[in-house]
């Protein structure tokens, strides 16, 4: 699986890809020592922007979130989808108990899959299903050791 987002791949180099941004949409956290892009694209019910991290230290990028409406996973998954046990069994998903409504994949390292739980969070989804939030590209465990 290539892990890629609007042309941006977990691992690209920030000198491969910084002239592809406005620079108005590039945000330094000191705290976190990462440069963050946000490619522009929300979702529609939600309002929240996707985007990608990169740690100053690596110049490499390590987290990508989506939650964009119009991106398909696999050709087949996307948000606001209801994520069934068929969906769990063909991507081998399983709930992460040390983080709250995500999916982590045993077929897939870097992917984690974002769930509403269907509870009343967004007013349309009150039918207590789970369904896909965002879609989460995460390398960071990766280079924890490097940023240390």
């Amino acid at each position: 699986m290539k892990y890629e987002y609007c042309g941006i791949s977990i691992g690209d180099d920030i000198k491969d890809i910084i002239e592809k941004f406005d620079i108005s949409k590039i945000e330094y956290r000191d705290s976190m020592k990462r440069l963050y892009f946000k490619f522009g694209n929300f979702s529609k019910k939600t309002n929240l922007e996707c985007f990608f991290s990169i740690p100053i230290k690596t110049g490499k990028v390590i987290y990508i979130i989506i939650f964009d409406e119009n991106f398909k996973l696999f050709n087949e998954l996307e948000i606001w989808q209801e994520l069934t046990d068929e969906i769990k069994e063909k991507y081998e998903l399983y709930y992460d108990e040390d983080d709250d409504g995500i999916y982590l994949s045993k077929k897939y390292k870097y992917l984690k899959i974002g769930v509403d739980g269907g509870y009343g969070e967004m007013e349309e989804f009150k039918d207590y299903k789970e369904r896909i939030f965002s879609f989460i590209f995460d390398a960071q465990e990766d280079i924890r050791w490097i940023l240390q």
